[in-house]
């Protein structure tokens, strides 16, 4: 009989950590909606505003991440700065704070729902890549698909959870 409790008990925990699991990848969702939703709505500055300089440097960001990737297995760090730097011409301060925040958030949650980031990381580089070029090209069309293009295969990953 103590097995059946045992196993009772067994039972609940896994129901928890699965709910608690399903409520994160809830937030995780909500976390990229709002990334995106922050990228998107300022194309029109951003194209505005960026440099050649700063697309440089955004293009190098991702160059770096195919690196890191390659001799890390991992590139977190370079795709917080290259999101940083994206949003750095930005006028809006609070934008830019709140952005930071919600890559922060982001991070933390990939990493509490066990999402593994890198299963695709060439295609997330190339989305990357795919942004810069749509700045470079002032073509604020091709940058909106760009965004939506990165955001998708975290949400593929999310909606197999």
């Amino acid at each position: 009989m103590p097995d059946h409790g045992v196993h009772i008990i067994m039972q609940q925990a896994r129901i928890a950590q699965f709910s608690y699991h399903k409520r994160q990848a809830a937030h995780l969702h909500e976390v990229i909606a709002t990334r995106e939703f922050l990228e998107l709505s300022v194309v029109d500055e951003l194209m505005s505003a960026h440099t050649k300089e700063s697309l440089d440097s955004l293009n190098q960001l991702a160059s770096n991440m195919r690196t890191s990737f390659s001799e890390y297995g991992s590139f977190m760090d370079e795709d917080q700065q290259f999101h940083a730097a994206l949003l750095s011409p930005v006028s809006n301060a609070l934008m830019r704070e709140l952005a930071g925040a919600m890559w922060q958030v982001y991070a933390q949650l990939i990493d509490i729902c066990e999402i593994p980031i890198t299963v695709d990381a060439e295609r997330t580089i190339k989305n990357h890549e795919s942004i810069v070029r749509a700045l470079r090209n002032k073509d604020s069309a091709a940058y909106r698909e760009a965004v939506q293009n990165h955001y998708a295969p975290l949400r593929a990953a999310i909606a197999q959870l």
